[in-house]
Parts: C-alpha cells; sequence; structure tokens
C-alpha cells in the first residue's frame, strides 16, 4: 500500500505502486473490491498510483486518482469505470499588476 483515504462514513480504500486500488470493510477489515487500473492507462514501471482522494468527504462514489507522472484519473466506484475527459489545452494569460 502507498496510499489511503477515508470518508466521514467510514469507507476506506487504499492504493498500491501495482496499480491496485482495493476497498475494505472498516469495521471487520475485509477486502470488500479490487480495481486493477488496466495496463493502458498505467504501467508499474513508469506510470503507478501515487494518491488517492474521495473526491467528497462523505461519500465514496467517486475516486479521485494521482498517477507518479501527473496524471490524474476519475474513477465512479459504483460502476467501475474511470472517467477519462480529453486533454485540451487552455491557454493562461500572464498577470498584471498595473
Amino acid at each position: 500500500m502507498v496510499c489511503a483515504d477515508v470518508t466521514i462514513k467510514s469507507h476506506l480504500a487504499t492504493g498500491s505502486v501495482e496499480n491496485v486500488i482495493c476497498f475494505w470493510q472498516t469495521y471487520s477489515a475485509v477486502e470488500n473490491k479490487v480495481i486493477r487500473i488496466p495496463k493502458e492507462m498505467a504501467n508499474p514501471q513508469n506510470r503507478y498510483v501515487r494518491h488517492i482522494k474521495f473526491l467528497d468527504p462523505k461519500s465514496n462514489e467517486y475516486l479521485v486518482v494521482f498517477m507518479s507522472d501527473g496524471v490524474v484519473f476519475c474513477l465512479e466506484t459504483l460502476t467501475h469505470n474511470f472517467i477519462i475527459k480529453k486533454e485540451e489545452k487552455i491557454k493562461i494569460e500572464p498577470f498584471n499588476e498595473d
């Protein structure tokens, strides 16, 4: 295990460098569900789970997965689907204090 997050309602998720996300029953310490990130999205040699965070501390519906190379995925935990949006380039104008 590399990282973990828990909701207010005691939903616990852990992530590992093997690109496995586990969901646990906190009171019984039983592994409830295991999701393996597909090799097309992550490879343990060059892209692995670095941090995870529930999007809403009151809900376990969405889990944000931060990868080692800066890529971020959003996992819809009920359907086990990753929500992927095509990368868009955003032009940022410099800030002037004039």
